[in-house]
C-alpha cells in the first residue's frame, strides 16, 4: 500500500508521526495534558502527573514502527502558514481483514474552538476510504466530551450505540463511549483535501 508523505488541507499540513516532532510534540501534550488524561487515550490516564519527555519519545516511536508496518496511522498536524504543531489525528485500531479502523484526534490548548479538529477528522476520513480503502470508520467519544461528537455529526457519521463503561480511564473512572459509524464516503463536506506523496 503506497502511503501519502503528507495531507494538505485548507489550513492544515498532517504529517506521518516522526521521533523528530519530539521538542514540538512535547511541549503541546504538556499545556493539553489535563485534557488529554481525561478523555483522549485511557493509557495516559493513568499519569497522576506529566510523563517524562523519554517516556513520551517512546510513544512516538510505537506509533513511528506502527506506521512503518502500516498498522496504525498516527499523524502530526501542523498550521499550514505558521508551521506550528497543534495537535494529532490518526487511524488506529487497523483491520486489514475488512478493512475497518476508528478515528482519533486531539487539538493542544488554545487552538480548541477553530474547527481545526472537523478539519483534522475530515482529512482522516478521506485517508481511511480513499488510501487504506476502508470499508467502516468509526469515531468513539466518553459521552462527557460532546465536542468530539459534535464532530462525528458535523462529518455525516452515524450514531449507533452507547457502549456502556467500556474503558477505563483514571482509577474507577469508567468511560461511556458514544459510537458513530460511516461504511463510504458520500455526503461529506465538499473540502479540499491533498494527498502528496512527493
Amino acid at each position: 500500500m503506497k502511503l501519502p508523505n503528507s495531507i494538505i488541507t485548507e489550513r492544515l499540513i498532517l504529517k506521518p508521526v516522526s521521533i523528530n516532532d519530539i521538542d514540538l510534540f512535547y511541549k503541546a501534550f504538556k499545556s493539553s495534558f489535563e485534557n488529554l488524561t481525561q478523555y483522549y487515550i485511557p493509557a495516559w490516564s493513568r499519569y497522576k502527573q506529566i510523563p517524562s519527555k523519554n517516556e513520551m519519545l517512546e510513544f512516538l516511536k510505537e506509533n513511528q514502527d506502527k506506521w512503518n508496518a502500516q498498522d496504525g496511522f498516527l499523524f502530526s498536524v501542523f498550521d499550514k502558514k505558521t508551521n506550528e504543531f497543534i495537535g494529532q489525528g490518526e487511524i488506529h485500531h487497523f483491520d486489514h481483514s475488512v478493512p475497518k479502523a476508528r478515528l482519533g484526534y486531539w487539538i493542544t490548548n488554545g487552538k480548541t474552538g477553530n474547527d481545526y479538529a472537523t478539519e483534522m477528522a475530515h482529512a482522516l476520513t478521506l485517508f481511511g476510504f480513499d488510501v487504506l480503502n476502508c470499508n467502516r470508520l468509526e469515531i468513539r467519544n466518553d459521552v462527557r466530551n460532546p465536542a468530539s461528537g459534535a464532530i462525528a455529526k458535523k462529518l455525516g457519521y452515524k450514531f449507533l450505540a452507547i457502549f456502556e463503561k467500556n474503558k477505563v480511564g483514571k482509577p474507577n473512572d469508567f468511560w461511556d463511549l458514544e459510537i458513530y459509524a460511516r461504511t463510504n464516503k458520500e455526503g461529506l463536506p465538499d473540502k479540499t483535501v491533498e494527498f502528496s506523496y512527493d
